[in-house]
């Protein structure tokens, strides 16, 4: 048995059925998510305002009527965060739609920067002789993408987030098939016998 692959065989999963199970429905739901951005966008809006009510609600409980924070200093900032997690919780859940298009507007400002960094930095390593059109070809894709969505606002606020998070999980998907595909060709490699 060759030692690359026992490390590799350890550093896998012990079945690879489970694996090639949940990457097809990763990948199934993906491409459903793609039919339905709109819908997944919506609902993504719909819990993560949810899950700033319910944080937001606990940590003003804490703050509150917790016993160990009756006398921090922290308590009055402690209480404002809370309320503002509510607050934005409480918007987020009733009007998903101005949710959508304020995270949609802040996603483009990350891609922007995000690919402004890059490039900066690809144009820095060409400046010193180094590998730098990967990472350039990245950051103008970056930017790129920021252009799309902000020039098709609002409409793209409607399925940018939904999209991506069904590309997420195609990409995902086909991840953990190939993992689970090259773990089923390691284990048969290693119960042929060695002549």
């Amino acid at each position: 048995m060759n030692t690359s692959n026992s490390s590799l065989n350890k550093d896998l999963p012990k079945s690879w059925g489970m694996l090639l199970a949940l990457g097809i429905l990763m990948l199934v739901l993906g491409v459903i998510g793609v039919g339905m951005s709109f819908a997944l966008t919506i609902t993504s809006i719909v819990f993560f305002g949810a899950f700033l009510l319910v944080s937001g609600s606990v940590q003003l409980a804490h703050a509150l009527f917790g016993k160990d924070v009756q006398d921090w200093n922290g308590k009055v900032m402690h209480s404002l965060v809370a309320v503002l997690y509510i607050i934005g919780g409480l918007m987020t859940v009733f009007n998903p739609i101005a949710a959508s298009f304020a995270l949609t507007a802040m996603l483009a400002g990350v891609f922007l920067a995000m690919g402004a960094y890059r490039v900066y930095v690809a144009v820095e390593l060409r400046k010193q002789g180094k590998p730098w059109g990967m990472l350039a070809a990245v950051g103008v894709a970056d930017i790129a993408m920021a252009s799309i969505i902000m020039i098709g606002m609002p409409w793209t606020a409607f399925w940018v987030i939904g999209m991506l998070i069904a590309i997420e999980l195609i990409m995902n998907g086909w991840m953990l098939i190939a993992t689970a595909l090259a773990k089923r060709k390691l284990d048969q490699q290693q119960a042929q016998p060695v002549s």
